[in-house]
C-alpha cells in the first residue's frame, strides 16, 4: 500500500510530461498485483481524484488535438494559398512556426491519449473492486 500511495503522491507532484505516462503505468502495475484489501483502500481514497484526472486529460486531449488540426490547416492554407483576395502572404519563418506548432500539439495529443488509456484501465480496475 505504501508503494501505491507513494506513486500517487509522485503523480500529484509531477509536472505534466511524458514521465507521467510511465508513472501511471507503474501505478497500474502496482494495483494489478495488489490484493483486494489494498485495492479497496485505494478505491476509497483515490478513485474520485483519478476519475477527475481522467476527465481533465480528455479535455486536454481535445484541446491539443484541435490545436494540431488547426496548425495543419494553417500549413495547408499557407503553402497553397493562391487566392487573390487573401492577404496572408506568410514568410518562411511563419510557415516553419506552423510546422513546429503542429508537431508539438500532435505529440502532446498522442501522449495525452496514452495517459487516458492507462488511467481508464486504472479507474476500471478500481471500480471492479467490491
Amino acid at each position: 500500500m505504501d508503494a501505491i500511495k507513494a506513486k500517487i503522491v509522485e503523480l500529484e507532484h509531477s509536472e505534466w510530461c511524458f514521465s507521467g505516462i510511465e508513472m501511471l503505468q507503474d501505478l497500474l502495475n502496482l494495483l494489478t498485483k495488489a490484493d483486494k484489501e489494498v485495492l479497496s483502500a485505494v478505491k476509497h481514497q483515490y478513485l474520485k481524484k483519478l476519475k477527475s484526472d481522467l476527465v481533465n486529460y480528455k479535455d486536454m486531449f481535445d484541446n491539443f488535438d484541435s490545436e494540431a488540426q488547426g496548425s495543419a490547416g494553417g500549413i495547408i492554407h499557407a503553402e497553397n494559398c493562391g487566392d487573390e483576395f487573401c492577404d496572408c502572404d506568410p514568410t518562411e519563418d511563419e510557415i516553419d512556426r506552423l510546422y513546429e506548432d503542429r508537431d508539438f500539439y500532435d505529440t502532446m495529443s498522442r501522449a495525452t491519449k496514452d495517459k487516458i488509456e492507462i488511467l481508464s484501465k486504472t479507474v476500471e480496475l478500481l471500480e471492479e473492486v467490491q
